[in-house]
């Protein structure tokens, strides 16, 4: 691990012992040696979040889990983790997670899952200088796969897998434990098209259901993933780095695929490629 993320990882394990606190940027980089604003673009391109986001995120998630662990009220949990009272972590939660404490409480009542912010994993945070090898990169060419399940659009950037809510992945999942997701860019709309579903292959009685086909005998670079954060460090430094320095380039269409596994959370992304000329 290099110089920078090594201070960069100094910093994380100062902010996770002392989330009880209240924690400012410039304490951060004081850890870490480096000015505010240095240290904030540097957090920003390992972690994939500000130093500020991740602080306030971990320190609601774990609050949330002191809360559920220990079956105590609102109050209680607010003041273990240093908010000056109930109302501001109410506020934070709902800044982080749109939701209130109380609303996320329910929710697993009734069954729901929470997946708060965790804590980040120091050896995540060097897969942004890895090279195409040390990513642990696969080049595939896939098969024709049908894929049964849901589309839908956004105006914007490509959302990811992790978007979905655990329910709705589980629930088109069904018995299968990996649920693929592709992404392409609709030139007549000038946005993305999602569509969500599980390989069909070898089994009928799927007529009534959305179906997408995935082309054929396409080359791709396969990624493991471990989470949301892992794909937005990806997608920049694979385009900008990755790509450039091996021995293929960015194939066409534009088609990006993700898998989950939903026993593991962990998944995979596909990059279609061709070899350089």
């Amino acid at each position: 691990m290099g110089g920078d993320l090594r201070l960069i990882a100094q910093s994380i394990e100062f902010i996770e012992t002392h989330l009880k606190e209240k924690l400012n940027v410039e304490q951060m980089a004081d850890v870490a040696g480096f000015s505010k604003y240095h240290f904030s673009r540097l957090f920003d391109k390992y972690v994939g979040m500000s130093p500020y986001d991740y602080y306030r995120g971990r320190k609601v998630s774990e609050t949330i889990s002191y809360m559920k662990e220990r079956q105590c009220k609102i109050i209680e949990a607010a003041l273990e983790y240093g908010f000056s009272s109930p109302e501001v972590f109410v506020r934070a939660c709902k800044g982080v997670f749109g939701k209130s404490p109380s609303a996320i409480r329910r929710m697993t009542l009734e069954g729901g899952t929470f997946e708060g912010i965790g804590k980040i994993d120091i050896k995540q945070l060097s897969l942004t200088d890895m090279t195409v090898h040390n990513y642990n990169a696969q080049f595939m060419i896939l098969p024709e796969l049908t894929l049964g399940g849901i589309g839908y659009f956004t105006d914007s950037e490509y959302s990811t897998v992790y978007d979905l809510p655990r329910e709705q992945l589980e629930k088109l999942g069904g018995k299968h434990k990996e649920v693929f997701k592709l992404s392409w860019l609709e030139e007549d709309s000038m946005g993305y098209m999602h569509f969500v579903g599980v390989n069909l292959e070898g089994e009928g009685g799927f007529s009534q259901i959305l179906q997408k086909k995935v082309p054929p005998k396409m080359a791709y670079l396969v990624f493991e993933l471990m989470d949301k954060t892992s794909i937005e460090k990806l997608k920049s430094y694979i385009r900008d780095q990755v790509i450039p320095e091996s021995d293929y380039e960015l194939g066409m269409p534009p088609l990006r695929i993700e898998s989950i596994n939903l026993d593991s959370n962990c998944g995979k992304l596909y990059i279609p490629v061709l070899p350089k000329v």
